[in-house]
């Protein structure tokens, strides 16, 4: 409904158009595919996705995973290649556990996605990741696999820590150096989430417009006063109040929760671990 009170109609009619298309994708494809289809999918499709992107650093001798300050890109903001690659090691390790006889190869896949993953530095990513893997392999695994697990991921914790200079502090930054000192901040994150309060203070109940805030104007404005390119709020929470209010974030908000928790009881009802994926996905957009 957003199109009927924009600041810029053009725009918040446009993006909501391309958002409609992609709800009538979505609705084909969960009408056509059954549940683990889709998670074969996910899993195929992103694979290939990280794959290519990896063989592109290869050919063009940008993949340097030694070199101080890399971070595994492609053809994305390394930040964008740590979801795909988070949504790799989750769809690998569902699919693992739904064809049992090639298992052994969708672990290698989740075990490549998870290498790449430290290496984007994306540390929100990687976060998200290791918590949502973690409430999917508490639904699905025994008692004596979840002790196993917690002792694997404490030991990967361990490693982390040493192989990025043996500092907390910088395996909290995954080995990125453009960051060092800003931890308070998140990057200038923190600094950008100020400067939008006032617009939404502006129009704090249905917002700007789906997609309608970061016009030319106000992106110039913000990313004048922070001096880099802002056109986004990187907090997809504050982007939600932006464009469609305080009525828009409690709806989004809602909807995540609901089908999280709606997800992992038909996991318990139906022991499918499709359902579990499912939850254990939208936790990971959520936090992420």
């Amino acid at each position: 409904l957003s199109p009927f009170w924009p600041e810029n109609t053009s725009l918040t009619t446009t993006r909501t158009g391309v958002f409609v298309i992609l709800c009538v994708a979505a609705v084909a494809f969960a009408l056509r595919l059954k549940a683990h289809e889709l998670v074969l999918w996910i899993f195929l499709t992103t694979f290939l996705f990280v794959l290519f992107n990896l063989s592109e650093e290869i050919v063009h001798g940008a993949f340097r995973p030694f070199m101080v300050g890399y971070r595994f890109s492609g053809g994305l903001h390394p930040n964008g290649q740590g979801v795909q690659c988070g949504l790799l090691v989750l769809a690998a390790m569902a699919a693992a556990d739904l064809n049992w006889p090639l298992r052994a190869l969708f672990w290698t896949a989740a075990s490549l996605g998870f290498v790449l993953l430290i290496l984007t530095g994306s540390r929100t990513a990687f976060a998200a990741t290791l918590i949502s893997l973690g409430a999917y392999l508490a639904a699905v695994c025994s008692r004596k696999v979840k002790i196993m697990l917690a002792s694997g991921l404490v030991i990967l914790a361990c490693f982390v820590i040493l192989f990025f200079s043996a500092s907390i502090e910088s395996a909290s930054r995954l080995g990125r150096v453009e960051d060092t000192g800003s931890d308070d901040s998140f990057n200038g994150r923190t600094l950008v989430w100020g400067d939008v309060v006032p617009y939404i203070q502006q129009r704090p109940i249905l917002g700007y417009g789906y997609g309608g805030f970061w016009t030319p104007a106000h992106i110039s404005t913000i990313s004048d006063e922070e001096k880099w390119g802002v056109a986004a709020c990187h907090s997809a929470y504050l982007d939600c109040m932006l464009a469609l209010g305080g009525v828009g974030l409690l709806l989004y908000i809602s909807l995540l929760i609901v089908g999280t928790t709606v997800s992992f009881k038909h996991y318990k009802l139906t022991r499918n671990p499709s359902f579990a994926f499912g939850g254990a996905l939208l936790l990971y957009f959520i936090l992420d």
